[in-house]
């Protein structure tokens, strides 16, 4: 499917985020386009990182047509 300008593109999306208990950083691990991915990649940082807290937070993109989404 080709876009056009003239068309506007929104998009669920679910942000992964984590947050280290040890230093106190946060960072967004990845952005995922169901829940299902959000929550398969959580499980994941769960088992590689069991120091951290690892969240799911639902959101909703504009202008999505600009966003390049990658997973893993």
């Amino acid at each position: 499917m080709k876009l056009t300008t003239d068309k506007k593109l929104t998009a669920n999306a679910y942000v992964l985020s984590q947050y280290s208990k040890i230093d106190q950083h946060s960072r967004i691990i990845g952005v995922y386009p169901t829940m299902g991915h959000a929550e398969r990649a959580r499980a994941r940082q769960d088992e590689l990182s069991p120091q951290s807290i690892n969240s799911i937070t639902s959101t909703t993109l504009y202008e999505a047509a600009d966003l390049d989404l990658y997973m893993d």
